[in-house]
């Protein structure tokens, strides 16, 4: 069977391999469809497993019914959900997956408590920390003070200067 090119922007080095991959793979098909039709199968349900299938394409949705034509039921490649997923295990409930999620729900709540710690450490230093009104009229009596002492300590010191002289 020739291979058929399409003109999809491929480099140079991987059509070759790529184009004898789909060629395969539609060899396989073939193949199986015409062994299905032969044992008389046709009128059941068959499922689909290519050859060179691996553990990445467990996911495929496979053609149910009879093979009219291989070009119309032929399953697509392409369109697979895989059921790993590098960087994670999957076993029934993704436990890697829940963990993060988790670990993530954890940082949030975490981090709204630090905001409501910060919060109410500042709602705290206010009540503590008087206002600038409150420190304007403590500074006006401490002033007013300190002006009665200096006035009496001058009047003193104008007294003993009287009395010495």
């Amino acid at each position: 069977m020739p291979v058929l090119y399409d003109h999809s922007p491929i480099l140079p080095s991987m059509s070759n391999e790529i184009f004898v991959r789909k060629d395969l793979a539609q060899n396989s098909f073939k193949e199986q469809t015409q062994l299905t039709i032969r044992q008389g199968a046709s009128s059941s349900s068959s499922s689909f497993t290519p050859s060179h299938a691996s553990s990445s394409t467990e996911g495929c949705e496979t053609p149910g019914s009879t093979f009219s034509t291989p070009e119309q039921d032929a399953p697509k490649f392409g369109r697979c959900t895989p059921t790993r997923i590098p960087g994670f295990e999957l076993k029934g409930n993704n436990t890697k997956l829940a963990e993060l999620l988790d670990t993530s729900k954890s940082d949030a709540s975490r981090r709204k408590w630090d905001l409501e710690k910060v919060e109410k450490e500042l709602e705290r230093h206010k009540r503590e920390t008087p206002t600038l009104k409150q420190e304007k009229v403590k500074l006006k009596k401490d002033n007013a003070k300190l002006v009665k002492q200096l006035e009496e300590y001058k009047s003193e010191s104008a007294k003993q200067q009287a009395s010495k002289t």
